[in-house]
């Protein structure tokens, strides 16, 4: 109805009405004229001070205007006094001047009205009795509260009139409102800024608002934000230029707000009908005055935060008027429509301050970040478009013109501060100190290339030499040059002592800087030090100047404190800290070096860093303090011997080895009597040591042999001992003491030799340009190639690579791999160089052949290891590459004979061609295992038909090398399988595909007494005589060994064994024997059973038939060891009963936990929620199930949600929550309990999936337990199909296949987790079914998840005990195989396991090779018993899939750091939810776009690779996560949120901030180091732990020996003690922890709570008014309007202290004051107003005050405070009958402890969402919900009714509002 009468009401009002104020209407009134007038106004009444203001306006006498209030005067009489007293003063005038009574009444008492009808009665009558003609006006003034009525309005004599604002606003909100209708905000402003139509003072608009716009402004320097207004102000009101630009841009955002907003016209309109400030009681005129503020304000708030960043605007108060004139030009030219969107300023009511540069320093310069990214941007573009100068490009920018005009005029001056702004933005530091050290030492450089450019300008040009006969070609080329040169003089004059000028120079020094900062961010202490050492070197780069000052201050080794650990250790970390910058340091030559600068730092750093390893091998903390005296005496001399620290020189070498040993000497004589620390004879570390009278030492045996040789002549062996005779009575014996010193010695010099082999590894052989010196070669190939031992006879012998002769033999005969893998660490030529001269020094030393052909071998393998190495560290599919290089290298050798020469480059072809038939042998297998797919795969089937073609008709070593690379890596029935496929049966060897012979017996595993049974049983057969048989079981006691033996030779004699044909007659003779002997088995019921079964053939899956495959029968026989093993074995306990239960009573297992099934993880998450939710709100949470059974919880309340609080599962988007309160949807139920879901019985688990494995079991141990399992299984269908194919859950018609296939996977999968062939899985598990009948002991009811967690645990046990006794077994079996004269075994068995014999010395390279890669490291480690052996590797090895990627952390904190900082608070979820991270790339600045996308794309790959990890890393981020749909697809820019990217705590952020924090998590978990935890965002790939596969394989392959076996193949030892021992000291105490609580997280804008909300008391000590403040404030501002203006100033301040903090003590008026806000004072008075008694530490208590007070005074005036504040379900009216009881409430509650704590409670429980759970909250009952909330006083809770309800409670605040004012 109002927007109706819109039109009529702004015509009346505004357009027939112009008066604007009570003087105004005065004015309009007929001046001869007397008048009587009803005043209706909405305004404050008028006061002293305003009767002065209106004599004044209307040029009166003050005594001429009488004002008074109908409420002071107690009686009608008195009134008519005054109204006499008025008549009196018209009567007895002498002139006819006006006179003017003003009568008030606040009408908002309920006996206003009978006052008013009073006044007026009494008026009229006095009125009449005037019998002068006169000139007066007397106006009747009603004060009316807002939403009120008042009918009225008289009739003659009286006017009536109603004036909004009765004093003149014009000085304080000078506008025009009539001109406003109609027209935009930004038309307005637009018009008024250009054209001053005076429709608004948009000067005085924006002073005012400044306060408020400041508030605004978040970040940076807190004490800032108060100067920030005065530094404005200051400005805008002194410098016509800055005001008339900043109104520009004020206008430049409100047109693209305005082009944005639909209906902008209308906003007066709008105003007019939703406007809460005039439902507060503000006037209409200073609502829009508000209004235009609260619009303009955001705009104005984006001004101010670009034009102060970094304190910008101090550059306005400078007095370098050019300083102030580049400021205007700069600021007159950016656009800062383009840096923000006030829309969300507007709704978010804050926006970030950016602070610009690394440093946030104030700088010198105006705008210099605008200034530096410009002249950036041309510098940059020159060197793309190397045709345009960079100033020609500077020239086209009005920012760019102003800069060179500054720098032209003020050249001198404006550089220093143009460098010092320059070097601030660029560089991180933080101290000013540094800054200015660059910014001296970049201008140092500038002015010096200047001088150069001045002598080229001062040059004569340049003459050339002429001849007659080109006189011509000369003067053109004489012409060019001249030409040129003029050229280079324009640039150079364009460039000199110009921005560009200095960004050049700085891109010459970035590195510089950039290593300078680094160390000074190390050592900031060290800053004047260089400074120091730069006055004096002047010519040193500043990074080598900061490296010399740090090596000289921190790094200079105290040798007379290394005695204290702590020293060492500190000294150590320091080494530590610097080396990762030094290395890259001294990779790059500077052209700037001068007199070998970088070359002496090189060297000085090379001789700490050798001395730190030094310390670290040979003085560890633990180290002996004896021997860590001795040794410190002698680290000087290390140190002075190390001053030429290069060990690629033969001197340094020499000199190195010298020490050692003499340390070694000095350490001996600590545990030797003289020093001696060999064997006197043989010269090896004593073994059984004996100490002899002369002071040598020798090994027992060497000593009595020695003696025996001579004839027992009791003598030293040592050639020169003085004292060489034994006495008769010293016994030649060894002691314990002796053995002791040996051993210690022993350990220590081990620590030396480590060190020594360290040394070699990295400062020896390194990628450095040049390679050892030859001398320095002979002596390392001496060392590890020659020995001589002493004795009879000489003889020499290689030995483990050391500088002591002493040092032991090498076990092996193969020289170590060491030297080669040095060499292969460096660049190919390089390496081809260091090994040719390695074999050429090599083949004098070597004794045979042999020798030769395994230094071949190992080179090969070497040479495969690095082409492995280089393939998997690409980010290529690894399998195809591997097949397209096959492809490659059979392309290349067209025919396997090739070169048989054993040069590098042979071996280097012969090393490609193995490694391409090593992809045909894998291929191979899988094409065995799935042909289908082979097929179709194009590259694996031209892999195939190429080897086809290579292997050709005569390459019968090549295709013996294949069968054994498929049947020894993968499976030996591999050639029985060939065979079946013609494209594959041209691969084998011509002998077998004519062989039919068939594989061993895996029955042999059960020993001898089985070999000697299926002996005589098949002879038996064949001669129809039993007797040996018979006689033999008959002197067999041990009924359970030989049941067992029998059964399993019986199933092969009848049913797999085809050589012998057995007659019917011998098989009924056969079974009488058998059936005579199993009559004394009653023991063996099952034995019997299966005797049964097999004598009647009736063995189910056990039977064969000629469609199987071999596979499959070896599967079956397995199988059928398991059953006859437990058949024989009775019922026991421990793990043996489950396995029984498997194959005998598989039913019982319904109900039973089994091993390896996965248990709930749900169960799991939700019980890690729990705890975190029981921490976080001490409550205990309830789960539900929506009706899929994904669970969900709704927080601390415990009661479903209802009505709006529906929601949808994160998992199937079903209906969840309740239909009413505690009520819950149809379909969803509450998950009772939280119980652990785990089923019972079998669950599928897919083979060869899991990487982590299952609870505490190894993936291979859990395939291994799964093997056996479904083995059982198989045994068990025999008998009980049914109940088997129940427990799978399958038909029983595929439950054989199934179990099959089941077990085939797992072999498969067994055998890559391990990188064992497939045979050797089998083994394996043959030999654990032998065993299992073993494994008794303790009962596991396998009733409970924790039972099942110990069978597991004992399981494992078991199989390492076992593994470590399966060598044994493996040779016994071997040996029963060989031995086994009722089978052939034909070519393959001795192609695979016999002597293999060559034609050629080359034919001997073609060797199998087993590698242990980064894929199977921690599974072998596991499997073969070297766990403990390797604990920090193995640690590394579990989290290597994330690992691997640490070093991409960096890069994720760097872009999460950059959206931080650019998007908190200036951007919305929604947004960011709503557009792919591709369409985000806009909004990125072009000059960072690039780098932005890579990040961006390290991110994306970072995720997508460790998505799986993230989503179980944490409790209640698990379950937020797993609500995201961010784990079922790869994600690209294209397909992804751009909410993705930005780190949160809630949204689609969530994940990129989990991903960060997990990588940060496992890094933390990796780390033991002593060094300081550091700031994640200053940590590069240097601090992190980052061990990638690939280093793990380069580490496998520097630890690696080689052995070659006589049957093809290559056996390789790891050292993994090494191996631990690098990783640790590298990853684990050389790396510093990250500080995990340091990680930023964006705010949206949706996640301001609101900051009137946020309590003050975080930041400053807060306390409550008190009683008497209460009541001054209450009384004293009496306007509604005032107090709303105060309360709007003190919100002001709030946010000024909320980021700047303040005392508590200090004056609120005063602090008020200084921000230019309102605090209620009277103009012109310096009190305070009513604040003037308050501090700072009253602000949130006043607030809660004056909210309060505002309330009740709307309330009283018909106003509700809550609408539009508080939902709808909140503001339901109280039933009839309850409304007439609360009058009675107040009785029994007092109204001063009910009101306040009743409001607090709807304004800040129901006003924004509630902390934890409100579903149903409306219905709860209001005195169970309040008593929580209030702080005393709960008792009174009690008396309000229990039906009032929450839904209730603004009703009942009003309510007993109203009855308190009445009472």
């Amino acid at each position: 109805e109002l927007k109706d009468q819109a039109q009529e009401i702004f015509q009346t009002y505004f357009l027939n009405q112009t008066h604007d104020s009570l003087a105004h209407y005065i004015q309009m009134l007929p001046k001869e004229d007397s008048s009587l007038v009803q005043v209706t106004t909405h305004s404050r009444l008028l006061t002293s001070t305003s009767k002065t203001e209106l004599a004044e306006m209307l040029g009166m006498s003050q005594t001429a205007i009488t004002l008074l209030s109908l409420q002071q005067f107690k009686t009608e009489e008195e009134f008519r006094k005054k109204v006499n007293q008025f008549i009196a003063k018209i009567e007895s005038s002498q002139d006819d001047s006006k006179r003017i009574m003003i009568a008030q009444v606040d009408a908002g008492n309920k006996s206003a009205r009978n006052l008013v009808e009073c006044a007026k009665y009494i008026i009229q009558g006095m009125m009449m009795k005037i019998t002068k003609k006169s000139n007066f006006n007397l106006f009747l003034v009603i004060h009316l509260p807002r939403g009120s009525s008042y009918a009225g309005y008289p009739s003659q004599p009286w006017r009536s009139v109603h004036i909004d604002e009765l004093r003149s606003q014009h000085g304080i909100h000078p506008m025009q409102i009539r001109m406003m209708k109609d027209r935009s905000i930004y038309e307005i402003v637009k018009s008024e800024v250009e054209e001053e139509t005076g429709v608004v003072s948009v000067e005085v608009l924006v002073e005012s608002m400044v306060p408020k716009a400041a508030s605004m402004i978040k970040g940076g320097n807190p004490a800032r934000t108060v100067i920030r207004i005065d530094k404005f102000l200051n400005s805008f009101k002194t410098n016509k230029a800055f005001k008339c630009i900043t109104l520009s841009k004020i206008v430049e955002i409100l047109k693209k707000k305005d082009s944005q907003t639909n209906n902008s016209e209308s906003w007066l309109s709008e105003m007019s009908i939703y406007s809460t400030r005039l439902k507060e009681g503000s006037t209409y005129r200073s609502t829009v005055w508000n209004h235009l503020q609260d619009t303009i304000t955001p705009a104005l708030a984006g001004v101010m935060v670009q034009i102060d960043s970094n304190n910008n605007l101090d550059i306005m108060t400078s007095k370098d008027e050019w300083r102030i004139d580049l400021f205007l030009k700069v600021y007159r030219s950016i656009d800062v429509q383009e840096s923000f969107d006030v829309s969300l300023v507007e709704t978010s009511k804050e926006i970030r301050l950016v602070q610009h540069g690394e440093n946030n320093l104030s700088t010198k310069l105006p705008f210099s970040w605008i200034l530096v990214n410009l002249v950036d941007h041309c510098f940059n573009h020159k060197i793309e478009d190397k045709n345009n100068h960079q100033s020609n490009l500077l020239e086209q920018s009005q920012i760019g013109l102003a800069l060179l005009h500054a720098f032209k005029e003020k050249n001198s001056s404006i550089l220093k501060d143009y460098i010092y702004d320059f070097m601030n933005l660029t560089v991180k530091s933080n101290q000013v100190d540094e800054i200015r050290l660059l910014a001296t030492f970049l201008e140092k450089l500038v002015e010096e290339t200047k001088a150069k450019q001045d002598m080229i300008e001062d040059s004569e040009e340049i003459e050339l030499e002429l001849s007659e006969e080109n006189l011509m070609i000369r003067k053109e080329e004489k012409s060019r040059k001249n030409e040129e040169l003029i050229e280079l003089k324009e640039i150079y004059q364009r460039q000199s002592f110009s921005p560009i000028s200095i960004h050049a120079e700085f891109k010459e020094i970035k590195d510089q800087v950039g290593w300078f900062n680094s160390i000074t961010s190390i050592y900031p202490d060290l800053v004047k030090d260089i400074e120091d050492l730069l006055e004096k070197s002047p010519n040193l780069p500043l990074n080598l100047a900061a490296l010399k000052t740090a090596m000289d201050k921190k790094l200079t080794p105290k040798f007379d404190e290394f005695d204290n650990d702590m020293t060492r250790e500190t000294w150590a970390r320091y080494v530590y800290q610097l080396q990762a910058i030094v290395e890259q340091m001294v990779k790059v030559k500077s052209v700037q070096v001068l007199n070998g600068n970088l070359e002496a730092i090189r060297s000085s750093w090379t001789q700490i860093q050798i001395l730190r390893l030094f310390l670290h091998h040979v003085i560890p903390p633990n180290i002996d303090p004896l021997l860590k005296k001795t040794v410190l005496a002698k680290i000087k001399t290390v140190w002075m011997t190390l001053k030429n620290p290069d060990m690629k020189t033969h001197a340094t070498f020499k000199n190195v080895i010298q020490v050692l040993k003499i340390i070694n000497v000095q350490a001996a004589k600590l545990h030797y009597t003289g020093g001696v620390n060999e064997c006197i004879r043989c010269k090896e570390i004593p073994s059984k040591a004996v100490a002899l009278p002369c002071g040598h030492v020798g090994c027992e045996d060497c000593l009595l042999e020695f003696i025996e040789q001579r004839g027992g002549e009791r003598r030293c062996p040592g050639e020169r001992c003085k004292s060489p005779k034994i006495p008769d009575d010293f016994e030649i014996r060894s002691t314990f003491d002796v053995n002791e010193a040996v051993k210690k010695h022993g350990e220590f010099r081990s620590l030396l030799n480590l060190f020594f082999m360290d040394l070699i590894d990295n400062f020896c052989f390194t990628s450095m340009e040049e390679p050892p010196e030859k001398k320095v070669l002979d002596a390392l190939l001496e060392f590890i190639t020659v020995k001589t031992l002493s004795g009879d006879s000489e003889k020499k012998s290689t030995k483990e690579l050391s500088p002591f002769q002493e040092h032991g033999i090498d076990s092996s005969p193969v020289v170590r791999s060491f030297l080669l893998q040095l060499c292969l660490k460096c660049d190919k030529k390089l390496a081809l160089e260091h090994i040719e001269t390695f074999m050429a020094h090599k083949k004098p030393l070597l004794d045979c052949e042999d020798e030769v052909i395994e230094f071949s071998q190992l080179y090969m393998n070497c040479v495969q290891d690095v082409n492995l190495q280089r393939i998997h560290s690409s980010d290529k599919d690894i399998e195809t590459v591997l097949i397209l290089r096959s492809i490659e290298i059979l392309n290349e050798n067209d025919e396997s004979g090739g070169n048989t020469d054993f040069d590098i480059p042979s071996l280097d072809a012969f090393s490609n061609v193995i490694f391409a038939l090593g992809q045909v042998a894998k291929v191979v297998s899988m094409y065995i295992e799935n042909p289908d797919h082979i097929e179709q795969s194009r590259y694996m089937t031209q892999l195939i038909t190429l080897a086809n073609h290579f292997l050709g008709e005569g390459s019968h070593i090549a295709k013996e090398f294949l069968v054994r690379e498929i049947s020894m890596k993968y499976r030996a029935d591999a050639v029985m399988e060939m065979k079946k496929y013609p494209c594959l049966v041209q691969l084998l060897p011509e002998e077998l595909v004519k062989d039919e012979t068939s594989i061993p017996d895996l029955f042999h595993i059960s020993g001898k007494h089985y070999q000697v049974l299926k002996s005589q049983m098949i002879k038996g057969l064949i001669q129809n005589d039993f007797s040996e048989f018979k006689d033999h079981l008959e002197n067999n006691p041990d009924q359970h060994q030989i049941v067992n033996v029998i059964l399993l030779a019986l199933y092969n004699c009848l049913y797999l064994q085809k050589e012998v044909e057995v007659t019917q007659e011998a098989l009924s003779n056969f079974t009488n024997v058998i059936q005579e002997v199993s009559n004394g088995w009653h023991r063996f019921p099952k034995v019997q059973d299966l005797l049964y079964n097999i004598l009647q053939s009736d063995i189910g899956a056990f039977d064969s038939n000629d469609n199987q495959s071999l596979r499959d029968m070896e599967i079956k026989k397995i199988a059928f060891f398991l059953r006859s093993n437990l058949s024989s074995a009775q019922p026991q306990n421990g793990l043996l009963e489950f396995f029984q239960e498997l194959v005998f009573t598989p039913e019982n297992l319904l109900i039973k936990f089994l091993p390896t099934i996965p248990h709930d993880v749900t169960f799991e998450i939700i019980t890690e929620m729990k705890k975190e939710i029981d921490k976080t709100h001490n409550v205990a949470p309830k789960f539900f199930l929506c009706p899929n059974n994904h669970v969900y919880t709704i927080g601390d309340c415990t009661n479903p949600r209802s009505g709006e609080g529906r929601g949808k599962c994160a998992d199937c988007g079903t209906d969840i929550g309740g239909q009413s309160y505690g009520q819950l949807m149809q379909g969803n139920k509450l998950l009772e309990g939280e119980k652990d879901k785990t089923r019972t019985g079998y669950t599928e688990v897919v083979e060869g999936q899991s990487k982590e494995g299952t609870r505490e079991m190894t993936p291979f141990e859990v395939s291994i337990l799964q093997l056996l399992i479904h083995l059982c299984l198989l045994s068990g269908s025999l008998d009980k199909l049914t109940e088997v194919s129940n427990l799978c859950q399958r038909p029983e018609q595929d439950i054989v296949n199934y179990l099959l296939g089941k077990i085939n996977l797992g072999i498969t999968a067994a055998s890559k987790y391990v990188g064992k062939s497939q045979d050797e899985i089998l083994f394996l598990v043959s030999s654990l079914a032998a065993e299992v009948s073993k494994w008794e002991g303790n009962k596991f009811d396998l009733l409970s998840h924790q039972s099942r967690v110990d069978w597991e645990r004992e399981f494992v046990k078991k199989v390492k005990d076992f593994n470590k006794r399966l060598e044994p077994i493996r040779i016994d079996y071997d040996k029963a195989v060989e031995t086994d004269d009722t089978s052939s075994l034909g070519a393959l068995h001795t192609l695979l396991h016999g002597e293999v014999h060559y034609k050629t010395a080359h034919d001997r390279l073609w060797q199998v090779r087993f590698r242990v890669t980064a894929d199977n490291l921690m599974e072998w480690l596991v499997s073969n018993n070297q766990a403990n052996n390797a604990q920090t590797l193995i640690e590394f090895m579990k989290k290597i899939d994330t690992v691997e990627f640490l070093g991409n952390l960096p890069a994720i904190l760097q872009l999460q750091k950059q959206l931080v900082e650019k998007f908190t608070g200036r951007i919305a979820l929604s947004d960011v939810e709503g557009m792919s991270i591709r369409d985000f790339y806009s909004k990125v600045e072009d000059t960072n776009k690039e780098q932005f996308i890579q990040l961006s794309e390290v991110l994306l790959k970072t995720w997508n690779n460790l998505s799986d990890k993230v989503k179980g890393f944490g409790g209640i981020m698990a379950a937020e996560l797993a609500k995201l749909d961010m784990f079922d697809h790869v994600l690209d820019p294209g397909n992804t949120p751009a909410a993705f990217l930005f780190p949160a705590s809630h949204g689609k952020g969530l994940c990129s901030y989990a991903l960060a924090m997990l990588l940060i998590d496992t890094h933390n978990s990796l780390v033991r180091s002593d060094l300081p935890p550091i700031h994640p965002y200053s940590a590069g790939p240097g601090h992190l732990a980052t061990l990638t596969k690939s280093q793990v394989q380069t580490m496998l392959l520097a630890h690696t020996r080689y052995y070659l076996q006589k049957n093809g193949v290559t056996k390789e030892e790891y050292d993994i003690v090494s191996m631990d021992r690098r990783i640790k000291e590298k990853y684990v105490q050389g790396r510093p922890r990250l500080l995990d609580t340091e990680l930023q997280r964006i705010q949206f804008l949706e996640d301001r709570s609101g900051f009137e909300q946020r309590l003050l008391s975080s930041r400053i000590t807060q306390q409550d008014l008190s009683n008497n403040a209460q009541y001054q404030i209450e009384t004293e501002l009496k306007s509604l309007p005032d107090l709303c203006q105060l309360l709007e100033s003190v919100y002001t301040a709030k946010d000024f202290l909320l980021e700047a903090g303040g005392q508590p003590d200090l004056s609120l008026a005063k602090f008020l004051g200084n921000l230019h806000l309102y605090n209620g004072d009277i103009p012109g008075s310096t009190n305070g107003g009513p604040f003037r008694h308050l501090q700072l530490a009253n602000v949130d208590s006043l607030l809660n005050f004056l909210l309060l007070v505002r309330a009740k005074r709307m309330i009283k005036n018909g106003q509700s405070p809550f609408e539009q504040v508080i939902p709808l379900a909140y503001r339901c009216s109280l039933p009839i009958a309850l409304s007439e009881t609360i009058t009675d409430c107040l009785t029994s509650i007092p109204h001063a402890w009910l009101l306040p704590n009743l409001f607090s409670f709807i304004w800040t429980r129901l006003r924004t969402q509630p902390t934890g759970d409100s579903s149903g909250q409306p219905e709860w009952p209001l005195k169970d919900t309040l008593a929580p909330h209030v702080l005393q006083g709960e008792e009174h809770c009690d008396n309000i009714q229990a039906d009032i309800l929450v839904k209730h409670a603004i009703d009942f605040f009003q309510i007993v509002t109203k009855a308190a004012f009445d009472f």
